[in-house]
């Protein structure tokens, strides 16, 4: 029971002045006895309304400040991606330039697709013109059933 505890009590309300300005009060109140008559209520109240707005400020620059953060975080993730497809990109330029034959460059293009396209398997398919059927010419990661396969070039030869 409160009459019989002598800590103090702190709590914080709102009020409104007469002039309608709303202010946040830090009350402490404890119960004393004055000379074995009766229970006496000591208060105090502070205006602490500038204190409780530079808290929530603070709450709110902090929010923004994680918020600027991830998106920091998130647009550096994204530049170190085009980075670096970028950087596979000026490979590729270099290995097809530096190539003479078609032989030399497929296995460089399974690489770089691996390394930019997340998959179990890779394929460059080529057109035989002749026999109107697509067929794998270079893969990685396929059975040696599948790289026997053939696609008709149906509808109308695509070159």
């Amino acid at each position: 029971m409160k009459l019989r505890d002598p800590s103090p009590t702190v709590y914080e309300i709102d009020i409104f002045t007469k002039d309608r300005r709303r202010l946040t009060l830090e009350v402490s109140t404890r119960v004393s006895q004055r000379d074995g008559h009766g229970a006496i209520i000591e208060g105090i109240a502070r205006d602490v309304t500038d204190r409780k707005r530079a808290e929530l400020e603070r709450e709110d620059l902090l929010r923004r400040e994680q918020r600027a953060r991830r998106d920091a975080e998130e647009a550096l993730d994204i530049a170190r991606s085009i980075e670096n497809s970028l950087g596979l990109l000026v490979e590729a330029s270099g290995v097809l330039l530096g190539s003479l034959t078609l032989e030399d460059v497929q296995p460089a293009i399974l690489d770089l697709s691996r390394r930019l396209i997340s998959a179990d398997a890779y394929a460059i398919w080529r057109g035989d013109p002749q026999a109107k059927v697509w067929r794998i010419v270079s893969s990685a990661g396929l059975s040696e059933q599948y790289r026997e396969k053939t696609i008709d070039g149906v509808g109308g030869w695509p070159y």
